[in-house]
């Protein structure tokens, strides 16, 4: 029987360890909670970072590899320098903002890219070791544009599949990057690649035209005598359980809590990663001029912006976590 083979730059589990041991926890990130369907119902396996062990002690860091194994999740380990450079460096330092069109977010020079291959190189030899004949393997967003065409050299015939969870840009944003050409011919490897929207597939099109001379026909690209396919596939979520959820207790009593404090005043709800792309700080600004203009609203207006903390150790996320809560106090301060 076939397996799917998930390819990402983090395993979808967490490890926590206290004064009782360790332990491995399913994450509650988009990509982790998407794919965790495919990832049980597959039978195969899903490799990926699972997050810093460095402190762990040998007994601990073997407790986590065999619970990492019971769940099916092979893990590759990255050193503090790799994921300095290979996912706060060239990731989301570079390919991030670029991919939301925030320019003036990336660096002059791409100093992390040699880093960056390499551990795409990492990925992919480790996916070669676990791969049986007749597995589809499939890489999963930007951390990892590379890795599609490194496994067609060492594998063939392997069935290769990826998709690109974050937007991707115009033809004219996409080339300023002085290695361009290198991440296309990464993703041109897999025999189908995928994307949100018809907008961006529309995008990565016109990119290879511009960049590579290469023409899509239909949904298809011809690359080295295979056919590539392109297509918009958007992802959604598990209603049932989100269904689910609202009728738990402790759901329906945290409910109950938020009316409670708002009394009658209105309520309105934000739940956003603390992100620059996810827009908070204007959604902040609109909230005080609606305060400032309409003073009729002042004290039956109750905001609450859920933020979840995101990246914590690269700087622009510092920075606009520090600017986030100057809004929210000075707000508060002014009409709280």
């Amino acid at each position: 029987m076939s397996r799917l083979l998930l390819v990402s730059n983090r395993l979808p589990v967490t490890v926590k360890a206290d004064k009782d041991g360790v332990s491995v926890v399913p994450s509650a990130g988009g990509l982790a909670t998407g794919l965790r369907g495919p990832h049980e119902n597959s039978g195969g396996l899903w490799v990926g970072w699972p997050g810093d062990v460095s402190r762990l002690t040998p007994a601990q860091k073997a407790s986590v590899e065999e619970q990492l194994a019971q769940q099916r999740c092979v893990p590759l380990y990255l050193s503090s320098s790799e994921v300095s450079r290979f996912y706060e460096g060239y990731s989301n330092q570079v390919l991030w903002p670029l991919c939301h069109y925030l320019l003036e977010r990336v660096p002059r020079q791409d100093r992390d890219w040699e880093v960056y291959r390499k551990v795409n190189e990492r990925f992919a030899e480790l996916v070669v070791r676990h791969y049986q004949p007749g597995d589809t393997i499939w890489v999963h967003d930007y951390q990892l544009m590379l890795v599609p065409a490194l496994l067609r050299e060492r594998l063939p015939q392997a069935r290769i599949g990826f998709f690109h969870h974050i937007p991707f840009p115009s033809s004219e944003i996409f080339r300023t990057l002085p290695r361009r050409l290198e991440l296309l011919r990464g993703l041109l490897g897999a025999d189908l690649i995928g994307f949100h929207t018809s907008s961006y597939v529309r995008h990565f099109a016109s990119t290879l035209m511009q960049l590579l001379g290469l023409e899509k026909v239909g949904d298809h690209v011809a690359q080295d005598g295979r056919q590539v396919r392109v297509g918009a596939f958007p992802m959604g979520i598990d209603a049932k359980s989100f269904e689910e959820l609202v009728r738990q207790p402790a759901v329906l009593e945290e409910v109950r809590g938020h009316r409670e404090k708002a009394g009658e005043q209105r309520l309105m709800l934000g739940v956003d990663r603390l992100d620059y792309t996810k827009g908070i700080p204007r959604r902040l600004l609109a909230v005080q001029r609606l305060l400032e203009r309409e003073p009729a609203w002042r004290g039956k207006l109750r905001f609450v912006q859920v933020a979840v903390p995101s990246r914590t150790t690269v700087e622009d996320y510092a920075t606009y976590r520090e600017r986030v809560n100057e809004l929210v106090g000075r707000i508060n301060s002014l009409y709280g």
